[in-house]
């Protein structure tokens, strides 16, 4: 019977161990989630400011592009605020 008892806060040791790496495993795993959505929504802002940035690219080398032809053509490029015609 004494036996059993050692047997048995053996175990409740044990089992107070196993419990406590858990719970630590546990801890760990809710900080990488806190950690991998602030990185996922940290991605996702860069994503968006390039594809910002590249659509403002993108819009700069077409106007220049049409600036330029026109300009071969002497075609009168109007701007905004210029009233000389009226």
């Amino acid at each position: 019977e004494e036996e059993e008892e050692e047997d048995q806060e053996e175990n409740d040791e044990e089992l107070e161990e196993i419990m406590c790496e858990i719970d630590e495993i546990d801890r760990q795993y809710e900080e990488i989630e806190t950690h991998k959505e602030d990185f996922v929504s940290e991605l996702e802002g860069d994503i968006q400011r390039m594809d910002e940035f590249d659509d403002s690219i993108v819009m700069e080398t077409f106007y220049y592009n049409d600036f330029n032809k026109l300009s071969k053509f002497n075609v009168k490029i109007p701007v905004w605020g210029d009233e000389s015609d009226e």
